[in-house]
């Protein structure tokens, strides 16, 4: 029977009161009061007289109420009977997405591309999955063409503009996210993401700016949000005002879960560090440890390799404000203790623990315990630079053949420990250099760049940007 004779019967299915237009018309319109409507309508259209896109609408009324299997099962159905569907492929392809299966997603992306190459939702739905992927290339290619087909779609532009940053490509990022907030509604989220790339250009005004915005739009800020703001103040000097936003960041609240709370208390700690107020910094290290340490007891399983690294971090933390603050004796307990909880396979903890030894004239074990590391290790020229087996030279061209991802970091360690080292040798000068190039490359997150900022300070010299 003709599908357009039927119009004047009730289709199979059809409630009493409702009319075959009413049905026909919930199958058809995406934007029905309810998902329950669509598929009912569309059963009762599926029943009388399969069609491509009766299915297809049903699939996708299926795949908005998470029912992935039943839609990849209509979206199967108008492909057999309409092969040439290029929203069928589409909607099969986000079901394999949700479903993490995403190399038959991409595939269906294909699909639906090579059949309706003006799909503007495939384009961005396949971006989005290579994003995932990693391939921030091909995931740009993919928004790129997404916005040439639909210019005035913000979301587009955030997500190209989330693969430039994946990219490390920052200008365009922030481009992207500039014409993100003009085409969109302002977006307490857009101007987080700006500000961070404006952090990773250490372009740490901007940032701050950004960030602000995002605290002061967003209904209920979240902890998370005033550390953010605060690295910014941190990274750019303003040492006063970043511990006013790590105070916030780590108060006790429903929302900020212990490890959150635990997490800004060190950062609070490190601020001070860098505006070597010891006291205060051991004050709230010695409390992040306190609610770490509560962790582990009340819940033994998460005593794991992980939440002994933060402890032991913590312990680091610690013993740096105790050593600087002259408590050589708590500062070796403290470097001894994230040893422990490191199974002894911490070189930081042990070249930290070398440097409190020959500041405080106390017997070393460094030999012994990097033994048990191995000079192979990340920081294994250090290790050999503190055997005497190495020299500053060596240990800085070491870092810098280190594979570009990791070479901040490397740079960062190499020029820190090796500024600790030329200050025992009496070389205030080198060390000082040395100390300004660990603060532009160690990363927020290190306790080496708060340090590093309290040693320059203590050989009266100001963090230059850039370490210049």
């Amino acid at each position: 029977m003709a599908f357009g004779l039927m119009l004047g019967v009730l289709l199979p299915g059809l409630a009493a009161g409702q009319t075959a237009e009413q049905q026909i018309s919930w199958c058809k319109n995406p934007s029905a009061p309810r998902p329950d409507l669509i598929i009912d309508g569309c059963t009762a259209v599926i029943q009388s007289e399969p069609q491509a896109w009766a299915y297809t609408a049903r699939g996708n009324a299926y795949f908005h109420t998470a029912q992935l299997d039943r839609a990849i099962a209509d979206f199967n159905q108008a492909i057999r009977l309409d092969p040439k569907s290029g929203e069928a492929y589409y909607g099969r392809g986000t079901a394999y997405a949700y479903k993490f299966d995403h190399d038959r997603a991409i595939a269906d992306y294909d699909e639906a591309l090579r059949l309706d190459p003006k799909l503007v939702g495939a384009y961005k739905e396949r971006g989005t999955e290579y994003e995932i992927a990693k391939d921030h290339a091909r995931a740009i290619i993919d928004y790129s063409d997404a916005i040439g087909l639909d210019p005035t779609d913000a979301s587009l532009r955030q997500q190209r503009g989330d693969a430039y940053f994946n990219a490390n490509d920052y200008e365009r990022a922030i481009a992207d996210y500039d014409a993100a907030l003009r085409l969109g509604p302002t977006s307490w989220m857009l101007h987080g993401r700006r500000g961070d790339a404006y952090m990773a250009k250490k372009d740490y005004a901007r940032a701050v700016a950004d960030y602000a915005d995002m605290i002061r739009l967003d209904d209920r800020p979240s902890y998370f949000e005033y550390e953010k703001r605060g690295d910014a103040y941190m990274a750019g000097g303003d040492f006063d005002q970043a511990i006013a936003d790590y105070q916030r960041a780590a108060l006790p609240d429903p929302g900020n879960p212990r490890g959150a709370h635990s997490r800004g208390l060190e950062k609070l700690g490190r601020a001070y560090l860098a505006k070597r107020d010891y006291a205060r910094a051991g004050t709230n290290f010695t409390e992040a440890i306190r609610l770490e340490s509560a962790d582990k007891t009340l819940a033994p399983a998460l005593a794991n390799e992980t939440s002994h690294r933060v402890l032991a971090n913590l312990h680091i933390d610690r013993g740096v404000a105790e050593l600087y603050g002259s408590d050589c004796r708590a500062a070796a307990g403290d470097f001894e203790r994230a040893g422990e909880l490191t199974a002894r396979q911490d070189a930081d903890a042990a070249l930290w623990s070398e440097i409190a030894s020959r500041r405080c004239h106390l017997t070393s074990r460094f030999a012994a315990v990097t033994r048990q590391i191995g000079a192979s290790s990340r920081l294994g020229p250090l290790i050999r630079l503190y055997l005497g087996q190495s020299s500053v030279a060596g240990v800085m061209a070491a870092a810098e053949t280190a594979d570009d991802g990791e070479r901040p970091q490397a740079i960062c360690d190499a020029s820190f420990f090796s500024a600790e080292w030329s200050l025992q040798q009496g070389a205030k000068k080198e060390a000082a250099r040395l100390f300004q190039l660990a603060a532009s490359n160690c990363r927020q997150g290190r306790v080496e760049l708060a340090a590093a900022i309290a040693e320059l300070g203590s050989l009266g010299e100001n963090r230059r940007p850039n370490g210049r």
